[in-house]
């Protein structure tokens, strides 16, 4: 579902990353979507959902300046109204 190579080369170019820390950076990744992931309580598709990917963009932002722990408190209502949109798209997959 999530194609971890494409998730990176979205987020190298948003960030203009050049050091060649690929190990580090798809582990931030992968870190990011499992947060996002059981913060919302569904599984996502971050390569078709642009909000969700918006989300792991700022995730990464955070890990890679530190601030990874102020990630959920300063982005409380995205990641609600990703729960909200998500599990609406979740029940009415399920009718």
């Amino acid at each position: 579902m999530n194609d971890l190579a494409t998730l990176e080369n979205k987020i190298k170019k948003f960030f203009k990353y050049t050091i060649n820390e690929d190990t580090d950076l798809k582990d931030t990744i992968q870190r990011g979507i499992y947060k996002i992931e059981s913060l919302t309580g569904t599984e996502i598709n971050f390569i078709e959902n642009l909000e969700a990917f918006a989300l792991l963009q700022n995730f990464v932002r955070y890990a890679i300046n530190y601030s990874e722990e102020y990630f959920e408190e300063n982005f409380y209502r995205e990641i609600l109204r990703l729960t909200l949109s998500e599990g609406v798209r979740d029940r009415a997959g399920k009718n």
